[in-house]
């Protein structure tokens, strides 16, 4: 019912951490975005990490941990300044900082 466009240009085969942690980040800038707090879709990212650790066992939790604090941070400063900007980087990077320190 339209047209649609696949843009494969920076489709690679990777770190399958690279899009879990990725996807967990973008977990909780929604959460923020939509509900205020960082930890309202913590149930949700869960279900996600436990079961994208039972489909590939060589996860590693530190490398998750890692990825995903730098994720944060690449979206803090994206979402720097943007509407409620401020509010939502430093969110992003209180989230970043919790990863990247444990």
């Amino acid at each position: 019912h339209g047209l649609s466009v696949l843009d494969w240009d920076d489709a690679a085969m990777s770190e399958p951490a690279v899009d879990v942690s990725n996807f967990l980040a973008h977990l909780r800038l929604l959460a923020l975005q939509r509900l205020g707090r960082a930890d309202a879709l913590d149930d949700v990212s869960a279900a996600f990490a436990e079961r994208s650790r039972r489909l590939d066992g060589a996860l590693d939790p530190a490398l998750l941990r890692f990825l995903g604090g730098a994720a944060l941070l690449r979206l803090a400063g994206i979402h720097l300044p943007r509407e409620r900007g401020e509010w939502l980087a430093e969110r992003l990077l209180e989230q970043s900082e919790l990863l990247l320190g444990s």
